[in-house]
């Protein structure tokens, strides 16, 4: 996503760059790729799946927080009567920074998860966005998050390339490359 995010500003700053004072105001179009991304029936379904591993992975981390809690209470019952809890303390200590560590490993998993799943259908779905602004004569397009565009005419393309996206999507392969 933010790969397509730099390409979209590369872009728009080249095609801006190019206009001349004298040129008539470009036809700026925007979409909001997350949102395009989320509403997509595949980005539906990534979403879906990588949900389902998250909570999967989530529910053995929160056993094993769960575990720590109570050894932790353990400790501090041992403490209180006076006994030696020092090795104890120590396998609480290591446990603890490996839950840590595994836990940091999850979030970066995670999100690398979320990139492969979506990369393919970001790229398609910039593949629909360029086919409906070179139909429609947009002369620049934006992420919705990179429009201080004053003076420019501006059309919101998300809900067509929602739209035109799905539809490719259901279409078999051989029909969905035929325009």
């Amino acid at each position: 996503m933010r790969l397509a995010r730099s390409l979209l500003s590369c872009t728009s700053l080249v095609v801006l760059l190019g206009c001349g004072a004298a040129a008539p105001s470009p036809v700026v179009g925007v979409v909001d790729m997350q949102r395009a991304l989320r509403e997509c029936n595949d980005g539906q379904l990534a979403m879906t799946h990588l949900r389902s591993l998250f909570e999967i992975r989530q529910r053995e981390l929160d056993q094993r927080q769960g575990y720590l809690v109570g050894m932790h209470q353990q400790i501090d019952a041992q403490h209180a009567a006076g006994a030696d809890t020092a090795a104890l303390e120590a396998q609480y200590e290591h446990e603890l920074a490996a839950l840590q560590a595994e836990f940091a490993a999850f979030t970066e998993e995670l999100q690398r998860g979320e990139q492969e799943a979506t990369a393919d259908i970001v790229h398609r779905m910039e593949t629909v966005l360029t086919e409906i602004s070179t139909a429609r004569g947009i002369d620049l397009v934006l992420d919705r998050s990179n429009v201080p565009m004053v003076g420019a005419r501006v059309v919101d393309l998300t809900d067509d390339v929602v739209r035109a996206y799905d539809h490719r999507a259901s279409l078999p392969p051989s029909s969905a490359l035929v325009h």
